[in-house]
């Protein structure tokens, strides 16, 4: 009895949400371009920077790879992909840590930034340094308060304690 009435005078509504059996949907494809967002990649690193509260200088972060991700998928070169990540890239930061982290492809990218007239070799170049790789394990650090942001598992770890908000 509910508040002395009989259970059959009130109906019981039950929400289910039916099981997902087509993870499909949910998840990125490996190598495709929407995955590349979620490991930590010289693409990711391009965009990432120091959110300390008073921290004067928040970009670039610097890079320290203890463990590269193996078997990583790459999506095909496409010029037109590549010219839409140009306006993007910060240039000098992709070449500093390129060049620092010994990656190959850093040697056949030029001091300027390239426009949309570069070879396809200059780009295909860009597009392997920024996608090419990935951390496995390691660390960023910030050039202005030290902060530390670890990699683990190919996850960058940007949260900050409250008192560096």
């Amino acid at each position: 009895l509910l508040d002395g009435q009989d259970q059959a005078s009130h109906s019981v509504v039950t929400i289910t949400s039916p099981p997902i059996t087509n993870m499909s949907r949910y998840t990125h494809r490996p190598g495709s371009l929407t995955s590349l967002s979620t490991t930590m990649r010289l693409l990711v690193h391009n965009f990432l920077q120091c959110h300390v509260k008073n921290c004067q200088q928040t970009y670039p972060l610097s890079l320290e790879v203890e463990e590269w991700a193996q078997d990583v998928p790459v999506p095909e070169y496409n010029r037109t992909t590549a010219l839409r990540f140009l306006p993007k890239v910060e240039w000098p930061s992709l070449l500093d840590v390129s060049r620092q982290l010994n990656i190959p492809e850093a040697v056949s990218m030029p001091e300027e930034k390239p426009d949309e007239d570069a070879s396809d070799e200059v780009l295909a170049s860009m597009m392997m340094a920024l996608i090419g790789r990935q951390v496995k394990n390691g660390k960023m650090t910030c050039p202005g308060c030290g902060h530390i942001y670890p990699i683990k598992d190919s996850i960058p770890n940007m949260l900050l304690n409250e008192d560096e908000i």
